[in-house]
């Protein structure tokens, strides 16, 4: 079940003394809804957030060959979720214009290197995206969206084809990988790790020191991972000596 992630958490008032990194891609759907979370937060200043945008499809590459979009039925369910959460949120929803689309230069404007309007640009691309629908992977579209906003639109396209961006981005992606994210939207506070928009609740339950789980629960966890890891191996010999 898809929780209500906006509505049912509207009202609770969240330490400020956490600091958690969000790490996302414009080019996942669940990541622009989680982003009406992020950007609730950043603007109440209920939060200190770290916005760290990641090339989404090299973080999963990581792990697998094969992305959630391309395995048919689990994309189309995956939009209908979609469309539903953004309904049951009054969030608006629009396919962008071009999708799959190359978000290399959207997440490179999107950079803390780039600008210190990070996140006006991140806001910006997201809503012209998912909200209205454009092709954000246009650079044309791109640069109109910098200007939307009273920003040098030309100087900072000259600035993402730099080799610094380039390294920022490979550095976020590298960093991503090496905390355990394994897919986006991701948030980690106090080292403990929250993949998806639905998983807001719970981060919220953990940042006020309710977390569900209890010693107990990771003990047997630690349990499991170790049968797991064993049967695993014993599975993977088998096949290969059948």
């Amino acid at each position: 079940m898809v929780a209500d992630n906006h509505r049912l958490h509207k009202g609770l008032h969240i330490k400020q003394n956490k600091v958690i990194s969000y790490y996302f891609d414009f080019l996942s759907p669940y990541s622009y809804l989680s982003w009406h979370w992020v950007r609730k937060q950043v603007l109440d200043q209920k939060l200190s957030i770290d916005l760290i945008p990641v090339f989404m499809i090299k973080v999963i590459k990581n792990y697998t060959d094969t992305g959630p979009a391309e395995i048919p039925p689990k994309r189309d369910y995956l939009f209908k979720t979609c469309q539903r959460v953004a309904r049951q949120n009054l969030i608006p929803f629009n396919i962008p214009g071009r999708l799959p689309f190359n978000s290399l230069h959207a997440l490179r404007l999107s950079l803390k290197e780039t600008s210190n309007k990070q996140f006006e640009i991140i806001d910006a691309i997201f809503m012209a995206g998912w909200a209205e629908g454009r092709d954000i992977g246009d650079k044309e579209v791109l640069k109109d969206i910098l200007l939307s906003i009273k920003l040098p639109a030309d100087e900072l396209m000259d600035k993402i084809s730099g080799k610094e961006c380039g390294l920022s981005l490979k550095e976020n992606t590298k960093n991503a990988i090496s905390n355990n994210v394994f897919g986006v939207p991701t948030f980690i506070a106090d080292n403990e790790l929250f993949w998806g928009n639905d998983s807001i609740p719970f981060l919220e339950m953990f940042l006020h020191g309710k977390d569900l789980l209890n010693d107990s629960d990771l003990e047997m966890f630690v349990d499991f991972q170790k049968s797991y890891d064993a049967v695993s191996k014993s599975v993977r010999y088998s096949k290969e000596n059948l």
